[in-house]
């Protein structure tokens, strides 16, 4: 158990900088991470660590998309 929590949380490590959806920010801001990572372990795990898949994907599931991170993409489009 101890083995898996701790796989778990290197997975994670490894995975959070790859959460950036936002290509402008190569990390995204704290607020835009805040705000997308979970639509983006949920709807587009596939595509981690590729950000330009996560932030293609996210896009294309707009619809399912969290109004958090729906609002983060409509600033970023905005600019």
């Amino acid at each position: 158990m101890k083995l898996l929590k701790h796989a778990a949380l290197c997975a994670l490590a490894l995975i959070m900088p790859a959460l950036a959806v936002f290509p402008a920010h190569a990390q995204g801001t704290a607020e835009q991470r805040a705000a997308c990572q979970g639509d983006a372990m949920k709807l587009c795990s596939k595509d981690i660590p590729d950000v330009a898949r996560i932030e293609t994907c996210l896009r294309s599931r707009m619809e399912e998309v969290s109004p958090a991170c729906r609002a983060e993409f409509s600033k970023v489009d905005k600019k």
